[in-house]
């Protein structure tokens, strides 16, 4: 597993660990998808990770919304500084919805900015 992948699946479970209950604005839809995760097999087991991951990134802005989506395409095309520039357009706006620092987070680490990464995963987990 690249160490990318691993960080995030750390940050992930980091957070899931550390949400309060009632934070999540869908808490049915995720509990359900987290207990089919659990009992899923391989070849289902992305689908429903999908779903998860689709959940979170719901910010309830369409605009905000984009900007998460432009800042992954960015990560994903390696235009890390680009997709900072994007989620740190959408923390500015949307500073309550923890998948912008978490997205960040990935941004940071992906250009060994790792004090800058853990401050951003700090405040996931504290959302």
């Amino acid at each position: 597993m690249g160490a990318t992948r691993q960080f995030l699946k750390c940050a992930v479970t980091a957070a899931c660990l550390a949400l309060p209950a009632g934070v999540l604005a869908d808490e049915g839809t995720l509990d359900r998808l987290f207990d089919r995760l659990q009992d899923a097999d391989p070849n289902s087991a992305e689908a429903i990770e999908n779903e998860i991951w689709a959940e979170w990134s719901r910010s309830g802005s369409p605009a905000m919304d984009l900007l998460l989506e432009r800042g992954r395409e960015a990560l994903d095309a390696g235009a890390a500084q680009e997709a900072i520039g994007h989620f740190s357009a959408l923390i500015d706006h949307a500073p309550g919805f923890a998948e912008g620092y978490n997205a960040r987070a990935m941004a940071f680490y992906r250009i060994s900015m790792y004090g800058p990464a853990l401050e951003d995963i700090r405040m996931t987990l504290a959302l």
